[in-house]
């Protein structure tokens, strides 16, 4: 026969872990929302650049060229 040991904290230190990992959630999930707005900005940017270089308002020369 075997017998495992299994410990179990109390109340109160349930709680304070469950608390704990609620906040670090919370800041996980605040830096993916931070990190999806600048994705969605680059992405804006990047249209609003190749749309302003294909109707030509910015002219694009190779390195070194003369502007």
């Amino acid at each position: 026969m075997m017998f495992i040991k299994i410990w179990i904290s109390s109340k109160e230190e349930q709680t304070a872990i469950a608390n704990y990992l609620d906040e670090k959630t919370a800041q996980i999930d605040g830096i993916i929302a931070t990190l999806n707005a600048q994705t969605d900005k680059l992405k804006e940017l990047r249209k609003t650049l190749i749309n302003d270089v294909v109707t030509g308002k910015i002219k694009v020369v190779p390195e070194g060229g003369a502007a």
